[in-house]
């Protein structure tokens, strides 16, 4: 029951995850900012974000009141889990650990960096494009 637990939390955070990073990934592509990025994500997505971990958090709380002691257990784990994620970890954690790692946040391998955001956002949003790698200089 723990380890069903701890990967259904683990999904809920990495969804609120991504929609956090890709809202600062966005917001870096347009500016070229690093630390006004940061604040433009959690004051778009703080609330959102506040407002599903609660939802999830009741919903389990559903769970937690049942008279099923396995139901319990994993409503009360949930619920805690996906509020400690949203409150501590996304409001705290991720924003300072972005600004204490700098503009390395956006760095990718030559392979990579060319799957970026930036293909899709219009060309005049975009302060600095991101170039597919020259298909020449990878069969030498």
């Amino acid at each position: 029951m723990a380890l069903l637990t701890i990967v259904i939390a683990f999904g809920l955070s990495v969804d609120y995850e991504v929609f956090l990073l890709s809202r600062m990934k966005e917001e870096y592509l347009r500016t070229g900012a690093h630390s006004p990025s940061i604040v433009f994500a959690i004051a778009r997505t703080g609330r959102l974000v506040t407002a599903a971990a609660l939802i999830v958090a009741t919903a389990m709380g559903a769970l937690a009141s049942s008279g099923v002691t396995p139901l319990k257990i994993f409503g009360t784990g949930l619920a805690l889990a996906v509020l400690i994620d949203a409150t501590l970890v996304r409001g705290i954690l991720v924003p300072c650990l972005m600004q204490l790692t700098g503009e390395a946040n956006w760095w990718a391998p030559a392979r990579l960096s060319y799957r970026s955001h930036a293909e899709r956002l219009p060309d005049e949003l975009v302060k600095y494009p991101v170039s597919a790698p020259d298909s020449s200089a990878a069969n030498p």
